[in-house]
């Protein structure tokens, strides 16, 4: 499913969950990385995403990531699957340890990324089976303006995406 996210709509109240905008590999803790953290992820997995372009949006609590919201300017996504603005900006690469879940850290994280993107249009895919996912973005004002099936991440990325 595609969303599109309408401030008019979120239903978010204030948590303890406060969304940090990263730009690069180099301004992030040391502690999040999967070698000082067992359940983190590498610091091969960060750089993937910031060689990309991507911005990461992540809370960190006790010096651990919560979570991870990855953002991305429509120009450097490419074919998506619905039509984009120029200035539009794309969420991806979602992600909630599993010991950090059910504490809205993916909806309070896109929230953030939504909010901070300046008024430009922003989106994010959340896979049609993933019903909690799909009401963390609704609490956090994405609306669902598009059903499209997983055959595109396949096919950019393989059958792992």
């Amino acid at each position: 499913m595609v969303f599109r996210w309408r401030p008019d709509t979120v239903r978010l109240g204030e948590t303890n969950i406060h969304g940090q905008r990263f730009a690069s590999l180099d301004d992030l803790p040391d502690a999040i990385f999967h070698e000082a953290d067992p359940e983190g992820q590498p610091r091969a997995w960060y750089r993937h995403f910031f060689d990309q372009g991507a911005i990461l949006w992540t809370a960190i609590e006790r010096g651990r990531a919560l979570g991870s919201v990855w953002v991305l300017n429509a120009a450097r996504v490419g074919a998506w699957y619905v039509p984009l603005e120029a200035d539009a900006q794309v969420i991806y690469g979602v992600v909630t340890p599993a010991w950090a879940r059910g504490r809205g850290v993916a909806a309070q994280l896109s929230l953030a990324a939504a909010r901070g993107a300046g008024g430009v249009p922003v989106y994010l895919d959340c896979m049609a089976w993933n019903r909690p996912a799909q009401r963390a973005f609704a609490k956090a004002g994405f609306v669902p303006v598009a059903i499209a099936g997983s055959r595109w991440r396949e096919a950019r990325a393989g059958p792992d995406a």
